[in-house]
């Protein structure tokens, strides 16, 4: 049988190319459409007694997975420049695209009763922007009388400050996440580098975002670096340039195919999936050696 079946692909080698070649180009065309995955994919099975327990906790105080958390360590917030320009940080944020809430010193509410309608109100703590630093001295004085706040956007005893965006739940499942948590994290990166602080950046966004871009630049990575470094061995080895660019055609047409497969499923690119295409070169390349010592070990017996 398997005689027969070299006989067939000797005899049709060019139709055979010819088909190779043509599935190869649109595997590479459906492969153009594998997205990039902004979610992180849990890797516990539904069973486990963590995941069990954080649904639980989700359940009952809801997930925070679309908060940029913003920190920085300012003596100086409460001073009138310092303050204003937190101020206009905040106010620029939140005309940004995406960004549906921001909570920091600027825009805090406070709870006033209000007798004559029988309910509570909410008034902003910060109504415009302070013009004089005994504007500011008031504002703060009234935030440190606020329990509520205490400890959470603003440390007393650190002087650590905290500011919280709330970005837009369904931009975070597209690539357009990426451009809005760069540019919200450039602004404020130049707010610390104009008054001389560090910004701390956190948040499932954030981190999220953070770890896509890498593993797409990795995958690039690891993608060429693999490949370069199975030619450099196999020149080595059969010290002839056909063995080393055969088995390498070989190999990157069999990543097309799994980038293709992975479009046509509908899957996306996650930190496992992401192992596949370097993974492929190395296994193929092995097998490709095989192959290579056998066909030589036929030639010379025959």
């Amino acid at each position: 049988m398997w005689t027969r079946l070299v006989r067939i692909i000797l005899r049709q080698r060019l139709p055979i190319l010819i088909i190779l070649l043509l599935v190869t180009a649109f595997m590479g065309y459906k492969a153009t459409d594998v997205k990039m995955s902004y979610e992180m994919r849990s890797i516990l099975p539904p069973d486990d007694s963590a995941r069990i327990i954080y649904n639980e906790f989700r359940e009952i105080f809801g997930e925070d997975g679309s908060v940029y958390f913003i920190g920085i360590k300012d003596p100086d917030i409460f001073r009138l420049e310092n303050f204003n320009a937190w101020y206009d940080l905040t106010d620029d944020l939140l005309r940004m695209e995406g960004v549906e809430q921001v909570v920091s010193l600027s825009k805090v509410y406070n709870l006033v009763r209000n007798d004559s309608l029988k309910r509570f109100d909410f008034e902003k703590v910060v109504p415009r922007r302070p013009d004089t630093q005994e504007e500011v001295d008031s504002i703060r004085q009234v935030f440190l009388s606020l329990p509520f706040y205490r400890g959470l956007l603003y440390n007393h005893e650190s002087l650590a400050t905290l500011m919280m965006v709330t970005l837009d739940k369904e931009m975070l499942n597209t690539k357009k996440r990426i451009p809005l948590v760069y540019a919200i994290h450039d602004r404020a990166e130049s707010y610390a580098e104009h008054f001389g602080v560090k910004v701390h950046h956190s948040g499932l966004p954030y981190i999220r975002t953070v770890t896509s871009k890498k593993v797409q630049d990795e995958l690039r990575f690891f993608v060429i670096l693999a490949m370069v470094v199975a030619s450099i061995f196999l020149l080595i080895f059969f010290r002839s340039f056909k063995a080393m660019v055969f088995p390498m055609l070989i190999v990157l047409i069999s990543v097309v195919w799994a980038l293709g497969i992975i479009g046509i499923l509908g899957y996306s690119i996650t930190l496992l999936t992401g192992i596949i295409p370097p993974l492929l070169i190395i296994i193929g390349v092995e097998n490709c050696i095989f192959l290579l010592n056998k066909y030589h070990h036929e030639y010379r017996s025959h």
